[in-house]
């Protein structure tokens, strides 16, 4: 009977396919994605602060020009309102990523 070389018996007679990385190596490449995504998420939040701010800042404009005082009143209202939720968001996103 030939010597049948199989999956199983050629893993054992070499050894795993694959090597395992030292810790410290595999902690570096785990650090500098923290780095690049928390940079990456710092990036959306500015950038999400500022198209809420620009949003803001039209409503308040709008208010300004309208001659209805309910009209005037709502605009200024949702305008804050949108203001101080966003302000809690990204204050609590940036803590989260600490």
């Amino acid at each position: 009977m030939e010597d049948d070389m199989t999956a199983t018996k050629v893993a054992r007679e070499t050894g795993p396919a694959t090597t395992i990385s030292k810790p410290a190596e595999k902690k570096a490449a785990v650090d500098t994605r923290r780095v690049l995504v928390g940079e990456a998420v710092e990036a959306a939040l500015h950038t999400y602060e500022q198209a809420v701010a620009n949003f803001v800042q039209f409503e308040h404009k709008a208010a300004e020009v309208t001659t209805s005082e309910r009209t005037k009143a709502a605009l200024n209202l949702h305008a804050t309102f949108l203001a101080d939720l966003t302000a809690v968001y990204v204050r609590t996103a940036r803590a989260a990523m600490r």
